[in-house]
This record gives C-alpha cells, sequence and structure tokens, in this order.
C-alpha cells in the first residue's frame, strides 16, 4: 500500500511540472518567431533561409507572391542597402503576436511597427502581418507571409 500511495505522490508531482506539447510548442514557436524577426532587422540571410521552408511564399500589400528564391533576393538587395546606410533601421517590433496551434503547424497574426531611414527619408511603418508556420523534423519554420499597411 505505501509502494502504491507513493507511486500516486510521484505521478502527481512530476505531472504538474511537466508542460504539455501544446505549451512547450507555443514557448518554442514564439522564440522562433522573435528569431526570425531579429534576423530580418540584421539581414541574417543564412538564419532567414534556414527558418523558412523550401516552398515558402512572401507576400506584401505592395507586390506579387514571391517565392524563396525570389524573397532571398530581395533580402539580399535589402543588406546591400543597409550595409552602405541606404537604408537605417532604427525601430523595428512585432507586437500584439496571437499564435493558433494545430497539430505541427500554426498561424501567427500581429502588428510590425518600423521606423528608419530610406534613401534620405525618414519613414514611420505600422504593418498587421499573418504568417504560416510549420514544423519540419523538430523545427518551427515559416511557410508563408502576408502583410498589410494599417498605417
Amino acid at each position: 500500500m505505501k509502494i502504491y500511495t507513493y507511486l500516486v505522490y510521484l505521478v502527481v508531482f512530476i505531472s504538474c511540472h511537466v508542460e504539455t506539447s501544446t505549451e512547450s510548442d507555443s514557448k518554442l514557436l514564439s522564440q522562433t518567431i522573435d528569431e526570425f524577426n531579429e534576423a530580418f532587422e540584421k539581414v541574417d540571410i543564412n538564419k532567414l533561409n534556414q527558418l523558412t521552408t523550401d516552398r515558402y511564399t512572401h507576400i506584401n500589400g505592395s507586390s506579387q507572391a514571391m517565392t524563396k528564391k525570389a524573397w532571398m533576393t530581395y533580402l539580399k538587395k535589402r543588406k546591400k542597402q543597409l550595409e552602405n546606410g541606404a537604408l537605417e533601421v532604427t525601430k523595428y517590433q512585432f507586437k500584439d503576436k496571437q499564435l493558433i496551434l494545430y497539430d505541427q503547424s500554426a498561424y501567427v497574426t500581429g502588428v510590425i511597427e518600423m521606423d528608419g531611414v530610406l534613401n534620405g527619408e525618414v519613414f514611420s511603418r505600422r504593418i498587421r502581418v499573418s504568417h504560416f508556420w510549420v514544423k519540419e523534423e523538430g523545427q518551427w519554420k515559416r511557410a508563408g507571409f502576408h502583410d498589410v499597411r494599417i498605417q
């Protein structure tokens, strides 16, 4: 009887300290999104390549849908603008992050606030974004993106 009581206490104790897979997936996805946004701000092309699926689709409110290859080409241009001073980002924040998780995918929404200078002109933008994320081999990767300017 003592062993049975001990086992019950042990199971209850362990279960109180173990996160559900949804909670751990949510935390991991949130951290991955933060890594992604930091990589985008710095234009870390290698990191962004690792964090997007091979069939990634990127849609801005002001452009055609881009394949991963086209988006990577855009990123190279953006990186050159940062390096030569044509682009300076003074603020880049992802706010109001909402995660909706499914089995191996997630729908993410939020608002990006961005300030800076492009070709000598000061800009300030707020855009509403939606992302589609999938889990590939245990790693969250962004599979789709869409934005619309709200300010």
